[in-house]
């Protein structure tokens, strides 16, 4: 018999004094559940340094991290509308590149237009000047 996916381990951790058992799912892996705890954990003895009380410490570092995933909210809010006014400028830039350069071609293209008119106007000209003196010879 094929042995099924990996069976996953729960994670069980002690914070201020509570059991709590955690289970890794695809999303939250080990070594991500390792880290929250890490991080958790440092937050509460940080508290309980500093002289709170147990039962405020859960409160307390909840708001902490309340605000800290606001502040990256806010940062990144900011940074794409930097981002967004910066390819805006961008587009524009580029747009006004693209009507100068097609203007430069349309202008190079009609200069090359007109020289070669005038170059092909002078021959011309001589050609129907001759074929109006030998029609009027023969007349």
């Amino acid at each position: 018999m094929q042995q099924q996916e990996h069976e996953v381990e729960p994670i069980r951790v002690v914070i201020l004094g509570m059991p709590y058992t955690i289970l890794p799912t695809e999303d939250l892996t080990t070594q991500d559940i390792n880290d929250l705890v890490k991080s958790i954990k440092e937050l509460v003895d940080s508290y309980s340094q500093k002289g709170y009380d147990e039962r405020r410490i859960p409160l307390l570092v909840a708001f902490h991290i309340a605000d800290e995933k606001r502040r990256l909210q806010e940062s990144h809010e900011h940074e794409k509308q930097q981002l967004q006014e910066s390819h805006t400028h961008e587009k524009q830039r580029l747009q006004e590149s693209y009507v100068d350069e097609k203007r430069q071609l349309q202008e190079s293209h009609d200069d090359e237009k007109q020289q070669l008119q005038e170059s092909y106007q002078l021959p011309l000209q001589r050609l129907v000047e001759k074929l109006q003196s030998a029609i009027e010879e023969d007349a």
